[in-house]
């Protein structure tokens, strides 16, 4: 996975290098800061915006930290499809809360939300209806057995029906791991 950790001002900078850190453990993660607030081990940015048209599609995650509304003009340009969107995750600079905007099923970034939040210590602010019901997601079954959704439509059918309580079934010339007990 490559990354790119944003940030805004000095406590999102430390906060960024933490971050990075994190995620370099295991991936590919790049910083960076806005000119008045970086450091030698990160890239300047002056334009968030011309940042963020150049890092949406070259990258599979993007985590700002800084105001989700900073986040959301950055990329509302560039956002096409669940199916195809980098995950997008915010974090306040004060490291209180990690949420996921964007590709959280597909993208991953409700999974690496809750890495993050618990490696620093934050609340991880997680939406998805399934995720808070602890129900089964077709999205994130078919990224889980490294399957592809070919009806996206279709995919959100089945999610709202276990939403309403409606027992699903399952069919697959594959062997699929994770299978929930609720699925017949």
């Amino acid at each position: 996975m490559r990354a790119a950790v944003i940030s805004f001002t000095e406590k999102g900078r430390l906060l960024s290098q933490k971050i990075t850190d994190l995620l370099n453990e295991t991936n590919t993660a790049e910083r960076f800061c806005f000119h008045s607030h970086t450091d030698e081990k990160a890239q300047s940015f002056d334009d968030v915006c011309v940042l963020a048209a150049k890092l949406f599609d070259a990258c599979d995650a993007l985590v700002f930290v800084c105001a989700s509304g900073i986040a959301v003009r950055a990329i509302a340009p560039h956002i096409k499809s669940k199916a195809s969107d980098p995950a997008v995750i915010v974090i306040d600079d004060c490291g209180k809360f990690v949420i996921p905007l964007l590709s959280g099923h597909i993208g991953g970034a409700n999974r690496l939300a809750q890495l993050i939040a618990e490696k620093i210590g934050a609340v991880p602010v997680i939406t998805t209806a399934t995720d808070v019901g602890g129900r089964f997601s077709p999205d994130s079954f078919a990224k889980a057995n490294g399957l592809a959704i070919t009806d996206l439509n279709a995919a959100k059918k089945i999610a709202s029906a276990v939403l309403d309580g409606e027992r699903i079934g399952l069919m697959s010339e594959y062997t699929c791991k994770n299978i929930p007990p609720e699925i017949s």
